[in-house]
């Protein structure tokens, strides 16, 4: 099972479940629940990397120039241009950038990286131009800060993105700045 998220696209291999290995090329955010099929592969492809999965449930993230993997159970065994197979362990996320294709692990708590599945992102720990960055992808507009002390502001919580304009609204409130949309851009002042 896949759940791809907004401003995502996910291409699929013809006849993928007579194939001994099943392909996938993913341009965004998607996260996967893969059964085990003896002897059939479940590859995804992304511009910087390939994922092998073996039974598994993972996250994988585009964007940004980056492809991020968060591995919540199972293995995974992820392999680039420039480097062999690394085999993550759950709890893993795995960074490879389009420059070094060099794959860099650190543990994380995988919950705070799925939580779009359930329409939230979470904001412990960013900064406010992270958390921009994830609005924008998500929602697909451009979000601008004319106030440059707002730049500095980490929040904590929680932020609802199930309804753009609400997300935003109560961005702006939580900010105590006042947001603007000027096209498909939002600026806050």
């Amino acid at each position: 099972m896949v759940t791809l998220n907004a401003n995502s696209v996910l291409k699929v291999a013809d006849n993928m479940a007579d194939r001994p290995v099943r392909e996938v090329w993913l341009e965004g955010e998607a996260y996967f629940d893969i059964a085990k099929r003896k002897g059939a592969k479940f590859i995804v492809h992304t511009a910087e990397a390939q994922i092998e999965v073996l039974g598994t449930e993972f996250n994988v993230n585009t964007r940004r120039d980056e492809t991020h993997i968060v591995l919540e159970e199972g293995k995974v065994q992820l392999s680039t241009d420039n480097q062999s197979m690394v085999v993550m362990k759950p709890g893993d996320m795995a960074t490879v950038s389009p420059k070094s294709r060099q794959i860099q692990l650190k543990r994380v708590q995988p919950d705070l990286y799925d939580a779009w599945k359930a329409s939230y992102i979470v904001l412990d720990g960013k900064s406010l131009p992270e958390i921009i960055n994830s609005l924008e992808d998500t929602f697909g507009v451009t979000i601008k800060l004319e106030d440059a002390q707002l730049v500095d502001k980490k929040l904590t919580g929680k932020l609802s993105t199930e309804v753009a304009e609400d997300c935003i609204d109560n961005l702006s409130i939580i900010l105590d700045a006042d947001v603007k949309k000027v096209g498909d851009t939002y600026v806050f002042d």
